[in-house]
């Protein structure tokens, strides 16, 4: 199992924003090398980019669908403050605006197959980084 992450730029324009969900959107249904797959991705974040949005943390989707309550995620007895809380939650949506994908790959040589793959796919200037298991796209160059 290899996660992915690809984090958009965040000042991108609409029409950027548009064209990376529609590369994200392709990208995913294809095999990114021979011997590897995409097994699972994050379609509603794929979705928001698709109608010119940053992809929306998790936990802000689901509390605006009223799935979850903040107490849910940080309960009042975990002894945070109120300081602690609010750094907790700004963590948790910044990290949640990305598209992260998991590829399952025949090979433990994957790095440079999966980042030559998603360099041909998606243009860098969409992206501030794209992210193989933790490891940057740009660590090869």
């Amino acid at each position: 199992m290899i996660p992915c992450e690809v984090f958009p730029r965040r000042n991108a324009p609409l029409g950027q924003l548009k064209e990376l969900g529609e590369i994200l959107s392709g990208y995913v249904h294809k095999s990114p090398f021979d011997g590897a797959d995409i097994t699972q991705w994050e379609q509603d974040a794929i979705d928001d980019l698709l109608v010119g949005g940053l992809p929306q943390p998790a936990l802000i989707r689901a509390s605006c669908l009223g799935r979850i309550r903040s107490a849910a995620i940080l309960p009042e007895d975990e002894g945070l403050s109120e300081a602690e809380r609010a750094t907790f939650v700004s963590e948790v949506v910044q990290k949640g605006r990305t598209v992260a994908f998991i590829v399952e790959a025949e090979t433990d040589d994957y790095f440079g197959p999966l980042a030559e793959s998603l360099k041909a796919a998606i243009p860098s200037e969409l992206v501030t980084n794209v992210t193989i298991n933790g490891k940057s796209w740009l660590a090869e160059e």
